[in-house]
């Protein structure tokens, strides 16, 4: 009865909704590692996106209305209870098929983060990731999933919200040097050879990349609102959040005024020399 605008909840809102998609930007590899090497960006692209804007757009507005429609409005419980008014049993069979998907996604999770983590030691470590180390890191993985599920509280709702919320303010300026480097610095044309070679092309590491990273990060913190901090700017914000817009500019911006000085004819030669390993692969 007493609904309104308000700037501050549609910020909140929007924040939550950007960090919900920007962390499928892990997958991306997911999508695209098995397709053939002439596969166009753009259907790769629109195909993926509509599939994760869609889920995400008719269970957000889902959840909207059983927010609304509810005093008390629980996750599993609301669907149940909503379920069971529209049609007895209805409610309490949709909570058990979401048990499957929900082990599924969990297992993707799982093996996304485990490769994640091979990764980021390898950077350190050379890794040679086998089956065993396949095997042990998804069991690290769940190990810590289970503790963090043990500690968080029975009202997990708010707990959950914080975690979204950090998730958006690290994969920001992550995102944002992944996309200033695949529109604007190198229009998306790799030595994909070369990115498996830590003495390639591309190194080891990407001082660029760390640097706008950071100063992303740190351009964000005064407008972080958590329910533990909120920065200045958050403050005089009502609340608002807009760190995602302030740390995706900067993060972009600086990347691609420090990737000016790249060598072009160096990466360009390493291109061409990738490109026809893969067609003496594919012949």
């Amino acid at each position: 009865a007493d609904a309104h605008f308000s700037w501050s909840a549609f910020l909140i809102q929007l924040s939550a909704a950007a960090g919900y998609q920007i962390s499928y930007a892990v997958y991306v590899s997911d999508y695209s590692r098995y397709l053939p090497h002439d596969t166009p960006s753009r259907r790769v692209i629109t195909w993926t996106y509509l599939g994760a804007a869609s889920s995400a757009l008719w269970l957000m507005s889902l959840g909207a209305f059983l927010a609304s429609a509810l005093p008390s409005p629980d996750a599993i419980g609301s669907v149940q209870a909503v379920g069971n008014q529209l049609l007895p049993g209805f409610g309490t069979f949709t909570v058990l098929i979401a048990v499957p998907a929900l082990v599924g996604i969990m297992a993707v999770n799982c093996y996304g983060a485990m490769l994640t983590g091979i990764s980021a030691i390898d950077g350190f470590i050379s890794i040679k990731p086998g089956i065993k180390a396949r095997i042990v890191g998804i069991s690290l993985v769940g190990g810590v999933i289970f503790a963090i599920a043990l500690s968080i509280p029975q009202s997990y709702l708010q707990s959950f919200n914080t975690f979204v919320l950090l998730m958006l303010y690290f994969l920001v300026p992550w995102t944002a040097v992944n996309l200033a480097d695949f529109y604007v610095v190198r229009k998306g044309q790799y030595a994909i050879s070369d990115i498996f070679n830590p003495d390639g092309i591309y190194g080891r590491w990407s001082g660029a990349g760390l640097v706008s990273y950071f100063l992303g990060l740190g351009a964000m913190t005064p407008f972080i609102s958590l329910g533990f901090y909120q920065g200045p700017i958050a403050k005089a914000l009502d609340g608002a959040d807009i760190a995602f817009v302030v740390g995706l500019a900067v993060s972009a911006i600086a990347y691609c005024l420090l990737s000016c000085t790249r060598d072009l004819s160096a990466e360009q030669r390493a291109i061409e020399a990738s490109e026809r390993l893969f067609e003496g692969d594919e012949s």
